[in-house]
């Protein structure tokens, strides 16, 4: 019964190691299938604020080879036939890049690429957020109060304002009177106090940044989205202007950001009003392409408005889509894992492992059977070769031939000697060595002697 069960518990064991780590995979397949845990129009998030479906739409393109970049070690190349997406940037980051990136990114348009640049929906123009976030309080420049400022300021109706809360009676209102004037007194010099900012780069990067902007001939602007009756933003319609004629005559737009102060390299597809929304130009081989707003990449887009036509123009004639995730914050931080995947070194790591194995199994097993030692005593002991004979060889070193049974006797003494019935045995013996029988024994017969010895200290009288 016993041997049953110990057989039951080594087959359940590993059956509930892999049904455990089966369900872990699953837990984290699910959590991670939506995508929701990353930035808003990244192509790694499959809910209506990514753009997975458009990565996975041209990744199932006979001829077209879909690719996520995430920095090193390949950087982006030298653009031939290739097209660079860079979904949902902030429209802040073009005005300070690095003069490094800036070039690669030139490098790569001049070079034959297709550069397709979109910004971030903005429902009102920062000025305006800014000042409204200067009239909430002297923290409203706190990253950890914009949020729940911005909440409030949007629920609260025009006209109306909180009811005062109910004067309590104690008998200290004189002085809390005066701490609360002094409190908004230095509330108020506060509010007068210009509010620290801080600085998007360090100075030294920020003097050596160069403008996206400036170097390609366009400038940012902003125009507040109209407001509903709840004063929530409302998206416009964009008007086609200098645009294929196969592309839609009105796009749906979630943003209040638009260009100005074009150059004649610039072509404008789409404008609101009279403000371009959706802008190309030539440079060198490639084209650049800058759209004001992201949402026509989204999920949410190409399920409700989707437009075929002007998605095939964004990605171009070329065979390689690539996708920058590393404006999301995505990177790759490559390991040794990865080095031995890209240089194809599966083989080294399988040959180390197979003499891991090995040099395990040499230390398991044993090839050739151990000589088991004999004992002391058996026969075919050979002199110097196990404990008993070396117990000798000691011996004979250490004490001379004629003190031989003195030193036992003396041994004997010192660890059964103090014991009553063995003093009469010890005086017996020393009775017997002094009457001469030491020459006798302790030269002549050694072996005669201890046996001598030994009868008297087991005598029983």
């Amino acid at each position: 019964m016993k041997h049953g069960a110990n057989r039951l518990l080594v087959v359940a064991l590993p059956l509930l190691v892999v049904g455990f780590g089966w369900g872990l995979a699953t837990l984290f397949e699910l959590r991670f299938a939506s995508g929701d845990l990353y930035p808003a129009y990244s192509t790694l998030r499959a809910d209506p604020m990514g753009s997975k479906a458009l990565f996975d739409g041209l990744a199932d393109v006979r001829g077209i080879e879909a690719r996520r970049f995430y920095g090193l070690p390949d950087h982006i190349g030298d653009g031939r036939d290739t097209t660079l997406f860079v979904i949902g940037a902030s429209v802040g980051a073009p005005e300070f890049v690095d003069p490094a990136e800036a070039k690669e990114l030139e490098d790569f348009v001049r070079g034959g690429g297709r550069l397709v640049m979109s910004f971030r929906p903005i429902m009102t123009s920062p000025g305006a957020f800014r000042r409204e976030l200067m009239e909430l309080g002297e923290n409203a420049f706190d990253p950890a109060n914009q949020g729940k400022k911005k909440d409030s300021a949007a629920k609260r109706k025009p006209g109306k304002s909180p009811p005062p809360k109910p004067a309590k009676q104690d008998a200290n209102v004189d002085e809390s009177a005066e701490k609360s004037d002094a409190k908004s007194g230095e509330k108020s010099e506060a509010r007068k106090r210009p509010p620290r900012r801080r600085s998007l780069l360090g100075d030294e990067r920020r003097l050596r940044a160069v403008s996206l902007y400036e170097r390609w001939g366009f400038k940012r602007a902003f125009r507040d989205l109209p407001e509903s009756a709840d004063r929530d933003p409302e998206s416009v319609n964009v008007t086609r202007k200098d645009a294929p004629p196969d592309f839609p005559p009105l796009l749906t737009w979630h943003t209040a950001v638009h260009f100005k102060e074009l150059t004649n390299a610039w072509r404008v597809l789409y404008a609101r009003d009279a403000d371009p929304v959706l802008i190309e130009r030539p440079l060198g081989k490639g084209t650049v392409v800058v759209c004001a707003d992201a949402w026509p990449f989204s999920n949410e887009a190409l399920r409700s408005e989707r437009r075929p036509a002007l998605l095939a123009w964004f990605a171009g004639a070329n065979r390689v889509m690539l996708f920058d995730e590393t404006h999301h914050g995505i990177e790759a931080h490559p390991g040794v894992a990865a080095m031995l995947r890209r240089y194809n070194l599966h083989g080294l790591l399988g040959a180390l492992l197979l003499l891991a194995l090995l040099h395990i199994w040499r230390n398991a097993v044993h090839f050739v059977p151990p000589l088991h030692e004999e004992t002391a005593g058996g026969a075919g002991a050979v002199l110097g070769k196990d404990s008993a004979s070396g117990f000798v060889n000691l011996l004979r070193r250490s004490i001379p031939r004629v003190e031989l049974i003195h030193t036992c006797f003396a041994e004997w003494k010192k660890s059964c000697g103090h014991q009553p019935k063995n003093q009469r045995r010890a005086a017996e013996m020393q009775g017997a060595l002094d009457s001469g029988f030491a020459k006798i024994g302790g030269t002549a017969h050694p072996v005669d002697a201890y046996r001598e010895l030994s009868r008297i200290a087991t005598e029983q009288k």
